[in-house]
């Protein structure tokens, strides 16, 4: 390849010469190593460029029949998954996000009771659990939302993932953490605890379900802004139970 031109006159750009413009052989290589490359559409929706705002029909005109946009895909997707399908792909999740809430549990319980472990199980105990116990459906209703077929759906897989998780804890809490527990205690934490735990994540699967409906029902990206204030309050409420039962804690013991 010969050295560029050192011409700064526009009359030596390559469009306006009167020879043939000679393509750079790394750019050939370049496109054949692409072209091999071929991604799936579940793939290629997450960079397509026909939801840009600027290509929108209001501005650019009408979208080719043949252009990959988000309501296509969504579209197509949600007629081709069945009952079936939805429900075996979704309910295990349940039993994935509440290990994971069980892993937060952990990482804060070895951080002691000082004035840092009360502040964890006040604020961002509560933070990490009620997150970490939807994650797994939170997950799918952003990448794959079509995989639900409707609220009630994900809101029972949500409450279902935060009874595995209170029933998880209770184990631990009763033969690992407390040592002779009484059966007031007992009893607490097979009522009050479970009640806490699966209602707190119905109060945030509430939230993600909104999110799912207004994605799936606008065909559109889904928005997670939707449920922040669900999620808020699930926080909330769990922070004021944890705050209570650490004076309530010498009454059980």
């Amino acid at each position: 390849m010969g050295k560029p031109s050192t011409n700064p006159s526009i009359l030596d750009e390559p469009h306006l010469k009167g020879d043939a413009f000679s393509i750079d052989e790394s750019e050939e290589k370049a496109s054949a190593v692409l072209a091999s490359e071929t991604k799936s559409p579940d793939q290629a929706v997450e960079h397509t460029v026909w939801d840009e705002p600027a290509l929108s029909g209001e501005l650019a005109g009408d979208i080719p029949d043949t252009a990959l946009t988000y309501a296509k895909w969504l579209r197509s997707k949600i007629d081709a998954t069945t009952p079936s399908v939805s429900w075996m792909t979704t309910f295990p999740l349940a039993l994935v996000s509440a290990p994971l809430a069980i892993v937060g549990v952990f990482v804060l319980r070895v951080q002691g009771m000082g004035s840092f472990g009360c502040m964890a199980l006040v604020v961002f105990g509560p933070i990490i659990e009620e997150i970490l116990k939807i994650s797994s459906a939170l997950l799918i209703v952003e990448k794959r939302p079509y995989l639900f077929k409707s609220e009630r759906q994900i809101v029972l897989i949500c409450v279902f993932s935060g009874l595995v998780f209170a029933f998880m804890e209770n184990l631990l809490y009763l033969n690992l953490y407390i040592a002779n527990p009484t059966p007031a205690l007992i009893l607490w934490r097979w009522t009050a605890c479970v009640l806490l735990h699966s209602g707190c994540t119905a109060v945030s699967s509430i939230g993600l379900a909104k999110v799912w409906r207004d994605a799936t029902a606008n065909l559109r990206k889904p928005r997670l802004s939707l449920m922040t204030k669900y999620v808020a309050a699930a926080c909330v409420i769990h922070g004021i139970y944890n705050f209570t039962a650490i004076f309530l804690d010498p009454l059980f013991r």
